[in-house]
């Protein structure tokens, strides 16, 4: 592949990857009700998420948090019973999920305060399918005020780098990872390869300084795009990629493939 074509190439693979979240975006849909402090979440046909008491410590817990207005107090939180599914991540053992239309009540006592902030509610969940597991996300529920209906919705980025990206948008955040990429760099630990790597492309008799330029930029991308890949690969499942390399097996599997 020519280096001009490039650019091209990460630009289509940046926009599929932004398709893709757009796409999952709305696998879960929530609403908060005033009068009965209770959240009613849909999810996605297909989809499930984490039980608030999951089996596996890995797995992201769904969590309500309420937070009442003056003259308000919540009480504790009720959660709906959780069906068991096998899942091929969990082999033969069940998880425990939530599927379709997840109620979850709290009460509220008291009476607000005159002019009081509304009701709101943060609903943390990790939506996942039978292959993949989306990011963690934290759901921000706002009531709606007196006149203007029973609930209202709203949605706050749940890491840095989402938070960044709805701030400045795509490309100026990326521009900023992959500078803060490039500093990486200047850590000690890189110091004693910059001279292997230089006298490996540049000490090479006979070969023209173009040859070793051209080695030397696709030395580069190998390295760009399989950490790319694995980036891609954790963002889009989570903590199970973490888990994952928890396994004897697939630690056992990367020392075999560093020794080769």
């Amino acid at each position: 592949m020519r280096w001009p074509a490039f650019p091209l190439a990460f630009g289509v693979a940046l926009l599929a990857v932004t398709n893709v979240a757009a796409a999952t975006e709305d696998v879960v849909r929530a609403r908060l009700v005033v009068e009965e402090g209770q959240v009613e979440a849909s999810i996605a046909p297909g989809w499930h998420v984490n039980a608030h008491v999951p089996r596996d410590t890995f797995l992201v817990p769904t969590t309500l948090t309420l937070e009442p207005p003056p003259g308000v107090q919540g009480g504790e939180v009720v959660y709906p019973e959780p069906v068991e599914r096998e899942l091929a991540f969990a082999g033969a053992r069940q998880a425990l999920l939530y599927e379709g239309t997840l109620r979850l009540m709290a009460p509220l006592v008291g009476t607000p305060a005159p002019d009081a902030a509304p009701l709101r509610a943060r609903l943390r969940y990790q939506a996942c399918d039978a292959t993949r597991c989306l990011p963690p996300r934290t759901l921000t529920l706002v009531a709606a005020a007196a006149g203007e209906g029973a609930a209202g919705t709203g949605m706050r980025a749940d890491n840095a780098v989402a938070r960044a990206v709805e701030r400045w948008g795509y490309f100026p955040t990326l521009f900023v990872v992959a500078a803060l990429g490039l500093a990486l760099n200047l850590t000690p630990c890189v110091y004693p390869l910059i001279s292997v790597t230089v006298a490996f492309f540049g000490g090479r008799t006979g070969a023209p300084g173009g040859a070793a330029l051209g080695r030397a930029l696709v030395y580069g991308l190998g390295i760009c795009l399989s950490f790319a890949a694995l980036g891609v690969t954790a963002a889009l499942t989570g903590s199970l990629f973490g888990a994952a390399l928890q396994q004897p097996a697939v630690l056992g599997g990367i020392a075999l493939v560093l020794l080769a």
